[in-house]
Formats: structure tokens, sequence, C-alpha cells
């Protein structure tokens, strides 16, 4: 590795983030705090002398900061949190923390990186979360409705087209109002 090279942690939160220079040369550590939404750091990162390597964690800002980060020429990395070592008796967490603890563990080589996926991917997994989610609302939203019907021996065996249809409207099949149980 060359010497003087800037290993850069950020702490990226949706409108504020804390950034931690570790310059391996002179073992200088300077950390800022910038205001505003994560695409703007990209500024600020421009002037950080090269060669320099950053990292963030994966979160709920996504991948978007490194994607353009990337397309700007910047050396940027992406870490798995969970999966990053944390001392026992390390329990007070800020940002400032964070930025520093993670300039120093990439500069010692310590952390999980983790594929930034295309946009399209990206877009199919959100894709598939929201499917997971609508089904396990589905099946919570079945459960209750079956033991309601349950309740009231609306079963719909025996009555042709006619109770199909009067369950499909949303009237009880059987002639008795329906109530909703909680």
């Amino acid at each position: 590795m060359a010497d003087g090279i800037r290993w850069v942690g950020l702490d990226v939160h949706a409108h504020e983030s804390t950034i931690a220079i570790f310059d391996q040369g002179t073992g200088e550590l300077s950390t800022a705090r910038m205001v505003g939404r994560p695409h703007q750091l990209l500024e600020r990162l421009m002037e950080v002398p090269v060669p320099a390597r950053m990292v963030y964690e994966a979160g709920p800002t996504g991948y978007g900061l490194a994607r353009r980060a990337r397309a700007w020429g910047i050396e940027m990395s992406v870490c798995a949190p969970g999966r990053t070592e944390r001392r026992p008796g390390d329990r007070i967490k800020t940002d400032k923390r964070d930025a520093v603890r993670l300039a120093r563990l990439l500069a010692a080589g310590e952390l999980a990186i983790v594929t930034v996926p295309s946009l399209e991917r990206e877009r199919l997994r959100d894709l598939v979360r929201c499917r997971e989610d609508i089904r396990a609302d589905l099946m919570r939203a079945g459960t209750g409705s079956g033991s309601s019907c349950c309740a009231a021996r609306c079963t719909g065996r025996g009555r042709g087209v006619r109770g199909r249809e009067r369950i499909a409207r949303g009237s009880p099949a059987c002639g008795s109002s329906i109530t909703r149980r909680r």
C-alpha cells in the first residue's frame, strides 16, 4: 500500500452525515459534520486528496451514494453493519465514533464489504420485499376473516353459484350478518 493513503469513514443519515478521514502517512485523524442529503457529500469527498478509499455502512439510505460516488470517480465501498466487529464494552454509539471506527477498520482491512447492486437489481429486491410484506399481511388478514366466518357458520357449501356471488359481494351466505371479531 502506498504511504499517504486516506481512509475515509462515513456515518450517513438522511439529513446529516459525519466524515472521518484517517491519513495513513501522517497519522492525523480529522472529522467533520455535514448537513444535507447524502448525495450532497460528493463535493466534500472530491476535496479529499487522492489516493483515498471511502466506506459507509449499508442502511436505509441505500446504495445511491456509492453509485454516484463511483460515477464521479471516487472509490467508495459499502460494508455490512451486522458483520462489523464491536468490542463488548463499546456501548456508546455516536455518529463521530462510528465514522472514526469505520475509517480505522477500513485501514486495517477488517470490514465485510458488500457488493453494490445495480439499480435494476435493487429495484427487483424492493419489489420482492414488498411482495413478501403483502403476502404476510394477507395471511394475517385471512386468518382473522376465516375465523369470523366459521363463527357465523358460513361455509358457503351447497349454495351453488348464488351463494358464492353473495360471499364475493360481501353479504353472508347464511343470511345473517357477520360481525368481525378482533
